[in-house]
């Protein structure tokens, strides 16, 4: 081993916990140890969500190389997982978080999905505004512009507030023209 160039040693056997709780109160405080390396915590409580990983060992020798990839496949080839490694010579340990990487969708998929969308739309249509007038503001240095859009469904009635029309706005609507 020592005189190969990068080697992966038998790896232990991965255990998924289950993050559950048997209703019980406060015990976990006083009784709880600590989780193995393999599992992280998501929060500072201790019985906060967790995700779990494996422990992979490797040991890598004069590569004569700045890079190093470990490929983690399913047996079937079909879900894999390449990542990079520390190149740097010695024994090490990853802790891969059981996730594959993403695959791409087939076109039949694809189709699925913008089916799926599309009787969704149909059904819960997007909160479209209603006839009407609306106000536009823009603030930017001190300054503020307001303008009212109108979509020509309603008659300007004071569009501009009981007091009329500000400097500022008269400024905005005009070009800046207004003195």
């Amino acid at each position: 081993m020592m005189q190969s160039k990068a080697w992966l040693f038998e790896q232990r056997q991965a255990t998924l916990w289950n993050n559950t709780s048997r209703g019980g109160q406060r015990g976990h405080f006083w009784f709880a140890g600590e989780n193995p390396p393999t599992i992280r915590n998501r929060g500072e409580l201790p019985r906060a969500a967790f995700d779990n990983s494996a422990m992979i060992h490797y040991y890598v020798g004069d590569t004569g190389s700045d890079s190093l990839k470990l490929e983690i496949s399913d047996p079937a080839g079909k879900y894999s997982r390449t990542v990079r490694l520390d190149p740097q010579k010695g024994i090490h340990r990853y802790l891969w978080d059981l996730q594959f990487d993403a695959v791409p969708y087939t076109s039949d998929q694809k189709q699925a999905i913008e089916a799926m969308f599309a009787d969704l739309l149909a059904r819960y249509p997007m909160n479209a505004v209603a006839a009407g007038v609306y106000e536009l503001s823009l603030r930017t240095g001190g300054f503020e512009g307001t303008y009212f859009l109108n979509d020509g469904s309603q008659e300007w009635k004071r569009p501009f507030g009981p007091g009329g029309m500000s400097r500022g706005r008269r400024q905005w609507l005009d070009g800046g023209r207004s003195r």
